[in-house]
This record gives structure tokens, C-alpha cells and sequence, in this order.
């Protein structure tokens, strides 16, 4: 018996979702097009829409000529203002909360610094919680998104750059005090490779985020290869230079760059410095960021015609070298007229582009 019950009452929540879904999705749509869709009987489909306009999630709109009769029937729409989710981005010393409605526009954002050196699930929690109870006491907590530099999800080196690293158990304790309320780990390099097939400008588009470590995605008309966060072991494909074969990760991060600049001139330098010589024209560091670039791009390369990418973005330190790394890089595409270049400096640009995604996530079952 209690089996059944449990049943009756996840299948009531299932098909909730999957109206409000519908809903979302639709700009307009008739109670009568959701029973069609979904399945669901009349009585049921009314029932659920009963339930989502007491909790002032959706509202009636107007009315449009039915196909089946001569009444007119009455279109559902999303009430922007019935809910709420919010996106946490992590940058250098400090945190940006954004507040979302339902519509995917951001309300009010603010900048929250770091205190210290470790950032603690307490911490972020009691943030959360200061924000929503004074300035969204109303509407339904839909889902948090947490989005980083994607050295911090890959558990590799270069965490410490940030300035601060994460408890251990930090995002159990998240999803612990919201148990009814999603929570959503995002990379840059993941949401970045959304951003552009969600404003519907390209269907397959390769994410490389560039840095201590070397991250990318792909994704492939809205939805990614394999998971969202990986390394495509990008770092295993080999180029050949006049040296041998020298792994991606060796010539197209901060870490490979430096290493290299050590051992061939004897002399340790940071990759600032570096790009910083690069920009002064210093022969030393032409040659040796010209040569990587020259080497991994190579690489990229192969792996752009394989998958069938229509679009590579990047960001990341590497764009530091300016116009330089640019020339470099466009001049060894140019034979593929097929494959855009794009390139992404802002950090709001790449969180905000990618929310799209998180927020279907939302509803995703």
C-alpha cells in the first residue's frame, strides 16, 4: 500500500514538472496543446494548472481561436516574477550572486569578498540567505548555480591561483541545507561552450579555456559530449615540432609555457612576465610562444575536423598574448573556412551566457 501511495505521489510530481516545463518552453500555450503533449487527461492537466497558478507561477493570458471548436481558448504563460534561481561565479578574491527570474533576467546582482583563504559551506550558505530573505521573500527557490574557473572543478593544480580554495566538503553541505532545491556545479569552460548554441548562433561548438590547466567541452546542438566537465584528454594529443612530440598541455598552458622557458633559456620567469616580454617584442619569448602556439594549434586542429566543430571559443590567459595570439591562431585556421573563431574575455559574458543551460537543467529530469 505505501508503495502505491509513493508512487501516485511521485508521478504527481513528475507530471507537475513536466507541465511547468511545457510551459516554460512555450510562449503561450492552451491547456487543452498540454494535454495533447504530455498525455494527460483534461481533469488532470486543469488540476496541475490549478496548482501552478495558486502558486503564481504561470498566469492566463489571451484568448486565441481553438481549431477543434468554436470556443476560445485561454493561453498559459510562465509568471516571471513567480520564482526565482540564483548563479554564485567565483572570480579572484570575491563572489558574484546573481539573481535570476523566471525569464532568465538578471534582477540584482552583488559582489560578496572572500573573507579568507579557505571558503566554507557556512559561508556561502549564510550569503545565500542574507540576499533571499531581504529581497526575495516571495515566489519559489527554483535552483542554485555555482560557476568556476574550470582549474577548480577539474581538482587539478592551479586552484590556488584563485586566491582561496574550497573546503572539502563545502557543496555537500550546499545541497544538505537546500534538499528540495537544485544545485548546479558549472565550469567557465562548460557554460562558455553553451552560451553560443543557446543564443542559436552555432549547433556545435568546442569550448578551450586556457591556463595553469588546460580545460574544454563540446557541445553539440544543446547538449554536451560525454559530461559537461573534461579535459577530452586534449593533453594526450600530439603534434609534431622540430623537437619530437610535445603534448598539448607542454605548449598551451601557463605551466608548459614557463617549463619550457626554463629549460630551453635557462632562466625561470612567470607566465606574466612572459606574455609581458612577448609584448615587448623580446625574441626570446616570440619564438617560444610562437613555436607553442604553432605546435598545439596543430593539435586543436585535428580534433576540430574530427568532431565536425563548427565554432571554437576560447578564453582564458592565452589571450593575454592580444592580437598576436590571434593573428597566430586565425592564420592556422584559415584553411578551414567552415570553422569560426571566437573569443571570450568577459567573465559576466561567460557565467550569464551559460545560465541558459543551467536553468534547463532545472527541469531536467
Amino acid at each position: 500500500m505505501d508503495n502505491k501511495i509513493n508512487n501516485r505521489l511521485a508521478n504527481g510530481i513528475h507530471n507537475y514538472d513536466k507541465v511547468l516545463e511545457l510551459i516554460i518552453k512555450n510562449d503561450g500555450i492552451s491547456r487543452t496543446e498540454i494535454s495533447n503533449v504530455t498525455g494527460l487527461s483534461a481533469s488532470s492537466v486543469t488540476n496541475i494548472t490549478n496548482k501552478l497558478m495558486s502558486n503564481h507561477l504561470i498566469k492566463e493570458s489571451e484568448l486565441i481561436q481553438s481549431e477543434n471548436s468554436g470556443r476560445k481558448a485561454v493561453l498559459l504563460r510562465l509568471n516571471p516574477l513567480g520564482g526565482f534561481f540564483i548563479s554564485l561565479v567565483f572570480v579572484n578574491k570575491s563572489v558574484r550572486l546573481d539573481f535570476y527570474n523566471l525569464e532568465r533576467k538578471v534582477g540584482n546582482s552583488y559582489y560578496i569578498p572572500l573573507g579568507g583563504s579557505v571558503v566554507t559551506g557556512e559561508f556561502i550558505i549564510e550569503k545565500i540567505e542574507e540576499e533571499v530573505q531581504y529581497n526575495y521573500k516571495y515566489g519559489k527557490f527554483f535552483g542554485i548555480i555555482l560557476c568556476f574557473p574550470s582549474a577548480v572543478l577539474e581538482g587539478r593544480e592551479g586552484v590556488d591561483e584563485l586566491g582561496y580554495k574550497f573546503e572539502q566538503d563545502c557543496f555537500d553541505k550546499l545541497k544538505n541545507f537546500y534538499p528540495n532545491t537544485k544545485v548546479i556545479i558549472e565550469s567557465f569552460c562548460a557554460t562558455n561552450a553553451y552560451r553560443l548554441v543557446a543564443i542559436n548562433k552555432y549547433s556545435k561548438v568546442m569550448s578551450l579555456e586556457t591556463g595553469r590547466v588546460l580545460a574544454s567541452a563540446i557541445n553539440l546542438n544543446g547538449k554536451f559530449l560525454d559530461k559537461k566537465h573534461f579535459t577530452l584528454k586534449l593533453e594526450d594529443f600530439y603534434s609534431h615540432s622540430e623537437g619530437g612530440q610535445n603534448k598539448l598541455a607542454d605548449c598551451f598552458t601557463e605551466k608548459g609555457i614557463c617549463k619550457a622557458y626554463s629549460s630551453l633559456y635557462n632562466n625561470a620567469k612567470t607566465f606574466e612576465q612572459i606574455v609581458s616580454d612577448y609584448k615587448n617584442n623580446d625574441q626570446l619569448a616570440v619564438k617560444l610562444i610562437e613555436d607553442s602556439i604553432i605546435t598545439s594549434t596543430n593539435a586543436i586542429k585535428e580534433f576540430v575536423q574530427f568532431v565536425g566543430v563548427e565554432c571554437l571559443v576560447l578564453s582564458g590567459s592565452f589571450l593575454l598574448l592580444g592580437e598576436g595570439f590571434k593573428n597566430l591562431l586565425e592564420k592556422a585556421f584559415a584553411d578551414l573556412v567552415d570553422v569560426k573563431i571566437e573569443y571570450s574575455t568577459s567573465v559576466d559574458d561567460i557565467s550569464r551566457g551559460g545560465v541558459s543551460y543551467s536553468f534547463d537543467c532545472l527541469f531536467s529530469k
